[in-house]
């Protein structure tokens, strides 16, 4: 008896096999990368450390058990930062006729779209970079490799 109520602890205490796999960052606008037309109110769903999909809210369904990030107001795009010291790369307007080239560019140099089995390399900022460029200096979360990193390594220190 003890056993069997032992073998039902174990099964009950045991999570499915792909909880907290997936991440679904929720709401934000989507600047892909690509040079694409950015995708309001998106969805981004990560798998360990790579995208598991990306699209409008409404198109893009959200895994059973995943952990929602919600992002309304900001914006997602790819991770445009030095990875070894986690600062922003200069995303020059010059040459480029709107803010998505700019990025896409960027993106072409230094980094991956955000896209279906592309790297989880991602960067939420406050605000909207096609009304105000300057926010993407100044990134609010970082994702590298699927984890979500500091984004000012060695501040106050």
């Amino acid at each position: 008896m003890r056993r069997l109520l032992f073998c039902l602890l174990l099964i009950c205490a045991c999570a499915p096999p792909d909880a907290g796999r997936y991440q679904a960052i929720i709401g934000a606008l989507l600047i892909d990368g690509t040079g694409a037309a950015p995708t309001p109110i998106s969805v981004v769903v990560t798998d360990g450390a790579r995208i598991r999909a990306a699209g409008h809210q409404a198109h893009t369904p959200i895994p059973a058990g995943a952990r929602k990030i919600r992002a309304e107001g900001k914006c997602l795009l790819p991770a445009l930062v030095d990875r070894a010291t986690r600062r922003p790369l200069a995303v020059s307007l010059e040459g480029h006729a709107t803010v998505v080239e700019a990025i896409a560019a960027a993106t072409r140099a230094h980094a991956t779209p955000i896209a279906p089995g592309e790297p989880a390399d991602l960067m939420l900022v406050a605000g909207n970079p096609l009304e105000d460029p300057e926010s993407l200096k100044k990134p609010e979360r970082l994702m590298l490799g699927g984890n979500w990193v500091d984004v000012n390594p060695g501040a106050g220190q």
